[in-house]
């Protein structure tokens, strides 16, 4: 039976990342957006300081797609984010699995290494099983190991579905308007 289900979940995993691919490509196409405080996500000169950037778990669906300019981003050690792994690979980002009590420290201290290159990184704020909006330690451990500013992110939309999940996920529909608004980083 355990042969069954691995066969059908690789089968799943290998049908949902194209699937995702081309759905969130057709949905971000169609947003009305509006940016505020974007500056403080993209930094001055041609090689901005590295930001360690923050949203709460709810938020994933469009801040994943926010977060692709970041090629540090950090996914729980479940098999949900399985299904975003190798997506998120393919779009060039570097991607660690961890979270509390599951690999969290070993996946920080991986990505600590890679931000002292320069690059940015990208974290859910209130973890992977939450309490749902509650700060974590990890974007804090995470921004005082390598002196980079957090950067808080959050969005709204005038059309969305909300799921009956723990975190009560947000996926804005096809042809919202979404406001976009980055907070003022925090030293």
């Amino acid at each position: 039976m355990a042969l069954k289900n691995d066969l059908l979940r690789r089968i799943i995993l290998f049908l949902f990342q194209p699937l995702y691919n081309a759905v969130s490509k057709m949905f971000f196409l169609t947003y009305r957006l509006e940016y505020h405080g974007i500056e403080y996500l993209e930094g001055k000169g041609e090689k901005p300081d590295p930001i360690v950037q923050i949203c709460w778990h709810y938020s994933i669906f469009y801040c994943l797609h926010r977060l692709r300019k970041h090629s540090v981003l950090m996914l729980s050690a479940s098999d949900d984010a399985e299904f975003l792994y190798g997506f998120l690979q393919k779009a060039g980002h570097e991607v660690f699995l961890g979270s509390k009590g599951k690999g969290g420290l070993k996946a920080i201290k991986s990505m600590i290494e890679v931000m002292r290159q320069g690059k940015s990184a990208g974290i859910v704020a209130d973890g992977s099983q939450g309490p749902p909006r509650v700060l974590q330690a990890g974007c804090i451990l995470l921004a005082g190991r390598t002196g980079a500013p957090i950067v808080p992110v959050a969005w709204s939309a005038d059309r969305y579905i909300t799921f009956k999940s723990w975190d009560r996920t947000v996926l804005p529909l096809p042809f919202a308007r979404i406001s976009f608004w980055c907070g003022k980083p925090y030293e």
